[in-house]
């Protein structure tokens, strides 16, 4: 038993110091989350092509990562992960399964959850976890709806999320998405104004009635008014009055008389 304890320790020994690595951990964010933000439980497996060195590369465009054996890539890949500064965006190591470390080192942890499916999330109880897909632009958020729901996450487009929002909050360290939604807290948002309605054509009159406790608004709508039509000006002998009939018809019967 101990000789093959020491066989065992003495091929790890030898695996390391000569880099002769026939194991890695093997996967893609595509298909496993894990691989991404834990990738620590994941086991790993042998590699076709052995001996070889293990990887890890993040996808500069979708933020996901890959990990597996690096004679498994393409020849211009393995110059990058390679190169001096072992490629901006990717890390090799000479261990069997030594590719299970968070990559980058920087990785942004919010609070992530949906009071719709989790009650704690208005007061998170559990620890911030790694965002899943990485950008330098990552923020944690905590939003509250117009229903009062409260949903924690980690974006790198935060006016996607607080677009329709009532309250939207954003930092940028690890776990800041932590203040506690309470039920005061949720209860301001009753005095929250509700949506402007756009005007109308009609015009409004608006009469305002305050008591000691209760304010009643009454608005009426003033139609518009509408012009008298004119009364055509009369023509012709329309336009002799009374008196200048009865003068007129007087003459002859004072010339008659005389």
């Amino acid at each position: 038993m101990i000789v093959q304890v020491s066989l065992v320790l003495l091929a790890t020994f030898l695996t390391v110091v000569s880099g002769q690595v026939t194991s890695c951990i093997q996967c893609s964010q595509e298909n496993e989350k894990n691989c991404s933000i834990n990738p620590q439980s994941l086991t790993a497996t042998a590699c076709s092509y052995a001996p070889t060195e293990c990887y890890t590369m993040l996808n500069g465009d979708s933020g996901k990562i890959s990990r597996g054996c690096l004679n498994t890539l393409s020849q211009g890949e393995q110059l990058y992960c390679k190169s001096a500064d072992d490629g901006e965006n990717c890390v090799t190591c000479q261990a069997n399964g030594c590719n299970q470390a968070i990559f980058p080192t920087n990785r942004l942890k919010c609070h992530q959850c949906d009071s719709r499916f989790d009650q704690n999330c208005k007061i998170p109880k559990s620890d911030a976890t790694y965002c899943e897909d990485h950008s330098p632009y990552n923020q944690c958020i905590t939003l509250i709806s117009h229903d009062k729901g409260v949903t924690r996450v980690c974006t790198s487009s935060p006016q996607d999320f607080c677009a329709n929002a009532v309250t939207c909050a954003r930092c940028p360290n690890d776990g800041c998405n932590d203040e506690r939604i309470t039920i005061s807290r949720l209860q301001q948002l009753d005095k929250c104004p509700p949506p402007v309605v756009q005007p109308n054509s009609t015009t409004s009159t608006t009469t305002t009635t305050t008591t000691s406790s209760t304010t009643t608004t009454t608005t009426r709508s003033t139609p518009t008014a509408t012009p008298t039509p004119s009364t055509p000006k009369p023509s012709g002998v329309e336009r002799i009055t009374p008196g200048i009939f009865l003068v007129i018809l007087a003459v002859p019967i004072l010339k008659f008389l005389n």
